[in-house]
This record gives structure tokens, C-alpha cells and sequence, in this order.
């Protein structure tokens, strides 16, 4: 019996490393997406502390000069996590994209499996006929020769 081997096997090879490649843009987009929202994090987290801070240090003095520099450091600080918002927007778009790509590719490949499967079991199928035929032959054969030995042993006796 000889080995099955798929027509489209190289093809199959192909989408299987275009699929490896989808996955890990995918996870790059995903870990990239993950970075920005700790980082996020960690600006609110700052500017929770040091809000609260300034509030403390507000209630112990109430100086005005030291009051123009907070602000300013605190807007300096709001539009640092505007500009992080708009690249977790951009990440979360990029995600999406890679996802889409991955399912595409995945759907190509699952439809190449598809047809090794069904190529296999027509190769099956048709091995499993050539079997039975040489099966057929080889049962006629031993019984014709049975059927003119015996007519021979009939014959000399």
C-alpha cells in the first residue's frame, strides 16, 4: 500500500506559517495594547497620589507661587493621558485588524484541510477497491486452478 500524499500539501504548508505569522502579530499587537494600558494605569495611579498630595500640602500653606506649577504639572499630566487614550485607541484598532487577518487565514487553511480530508478518503476508498480487486483475482484464480486439478485427479483416476 502506498503512503498517502496530499496535491496541495505545500500549499497547506503555506497558509499553516502565514497562520503561525497571524497568531504572533497578533500576540505583539495584544502585549503592545497590554504595555500602553499599564502605562495608563500608572499615570492615574501618579496623578491620584499627586493630587492628594497637593491637596495636603495646600491645607499645610497656602502659597499661591507653588500653585501655578502644580496646575501646570497636572495639565502637563492630563495631556500625557490623552496621548496614551488615543495610542490605546490605535492598539486597539491594530488588534482588531491582526484578529481579522488570523480568522481569514485560519479559514483558508481550514478549507485546505478539508480537502486533504476528503482527497484521503478518496484515496482510501480507491485503495481499499484495488485491494478487493487483486483480492477477487487472486480468489478466482486459486479457484479455477482448484476446479482444473480437480477435473485432472478426476481424469487420471
Amino acid at each position: 500500500m502506498n503512503a498517502f500524499k496530499f496535491s496541495l500539501q505545500r500549499l497547506l504548508d503555506a497558509k499553516e506559517a502565514f497562520e503561525k505569522a497571524a497568531e504572533m502579530a497578533l500576540a505583539d499587537n495584544q502585549r503592545r495594547l497590554n504595555s500602553i494600558k499599564g502605562q495608563l494605569q500608572s499615570v492615574r495611579q501618579f496623578v491620584k497620589d499627586k493630587v492628594f498630595g497637593f491637596e495636603e500640602s495646600m491645607r499645610a500653606r497656602e502659597g499661591s507661587s507653588e500653585l501655578s506649577g502644580h496646575v501646570q504639572y497636572l495639565n502637563w499630566l492630563d495631556r500625557e493621558e490623552t496621548r496614551i487614550l488615543k495610542d490605546i485607541e490605535k492598539c486597539e484598532i491594530d488588534v482588531e485588524a491582526a484578529r481579522g487577518k488570523l480568522l481569514v487565514v485560519m479559514r483558508q487553511r481550514k478549507s485546505i484541510e478539508k480537502l486533504r480530508e476528503k482527497e484521503r478518503r478518496d484515496w482510501v476508498l480507491a485503495d481499499r477497491r484495488k485491494e478487493q480487486a487483486m483480492l477477487d483475482e487472486s480468489s478466482s484464480v486459486s479457484h479455477y486452478s482448484r476446479g482444473v486439478n480437480l477435473k485432472e485427479s478426476r481424469a487420471r483416476s
